[in-house]
């Protein structure tokens, strides 16, 4: 299940990816599916969403240029960027190695 990131201190705590998406960006509707389809997949990850217009500060707290921007997250730790749209199997890899 994907849940919508509220607050950057949701990323402190345990393995998380979060989607850095837009409404207004065509690749990152685009990988929604993808994204939600491997949140059924990893339980021990929690997949959340951050719409870049709601949580101000959070592009510019993670250098994010370009969206969609899939990070994950160990204990508040950034241990992985993925920039762009990507397969579903690349995104898998890298999960599986976190």
């Amino acid at each position: 299940m994907v849940k919508e990131l509220k607050n950057i201190d949701e990323v402190e705590t345990g393995t998380v990816i979060v989607d850095v998406w837009a409404p207004w960006c065509g690749p990152c509707i685009a990988m929604a599916p993808i994204f939600e389809t491997l949140s059924d997949s990893f339980d021990a990850i929690d997949f959340m969403k951050c719409n870049i217009d709601d949580i101000p500060g959070f592009g510019a707290a993670y250098n994010i240029k370009t969206i969609p921007t899939f990070i994950i997250f160990k204990d508040g730790v950034v241990v992985e960027k993925i920039i762009g749209g990507v397969t579903k199997s690349l995104l898998e890899k890298k999960l599986q190695n976190v």
